[in-house]
């Protein structure tokens, strides 16, 4: 059903019977406009995030001090702007922060709020098991709310976990706990 029966819908079928015209341009009027609406919404809604955004991106360049990125391509665009944002003290939204996390992490990163214990879960998603937590536990202290402690959930298939750690300077291999999760850092320690 197009967007003009679907208004006819809302009024009375009278009103088209006798001099109907008028109510005919109404409807269409008010289908156009509120067509424009919904593309203008999903347009906003699209562009709100870096990890969705395209029109925007050179406006976002350009505010963050970057090079055109014109010749790049658009995932590649998003990557540099991410990267800015790190530098700068991080993105303003749990989409831009997940992003961050997995380009980090070389993995798909998922944030978990627990709000009633005052936590966050880092749910990782790590296909070879290496992940260089230094790094993470920096980009996660500078971005996440500073009253929430975290901790991570890995979905691996390997048993063993290779990660290194401002305790274990050298790569280290753990056998990786089947409780799902673990702590590293400022709150916890391996």
């Amino acid at each position: 059903m197009d967007m003009q029966s679907n208004l006819r819908g809302y009024f009375a079928r009278r009103w088209f019977l006798h001099n109907g015209e008028q109510f005919d341009r109404l409807i269409r009027l008010i289908s156009v406009a509120l067509s424009v609406s919904e593309s203008v919404a999903a347009t906003l809604l699209r562009e709100a995030h870096v990890y969705t955004a395209v029109d925007t991106l050179s406006d976002a360049e350009k505010q963050l001090g970057l090079p055109s990125g014109d010749h790049l391509p658009i995932d590649e665009r998003r990557r540099r702007i991410i990267a800015r944002n790190y530098e700068r003290g991080g993105p303003t939204s749990t989409k831009d922060f997940e992003a961050a996390l997995s380009m980090l992490a070389n993995a798909k990163a998922t944030v978990i709020p627990l709000y009633s214990d005052f936590a966050v879960v880092y749910k990782l998603e790590v296909g070879t098991a290496k992940l260089n937590l230094p790094i993470l536990e920096e980009y996660i202290r500078k971005n996440k709310l500073a009253h929430l402690e975290h901790s991570y959930s890995l979905s691996e298939t390997q048993s063993n976990l290779e990660f290194n750690s401002t305790q274990y300077p050298i790569v280290h291999i753990s056998t990786y706990q089947a409780c799902g999760t673990f702590s590293s850092g400022g709150e916890y320690e391996l």
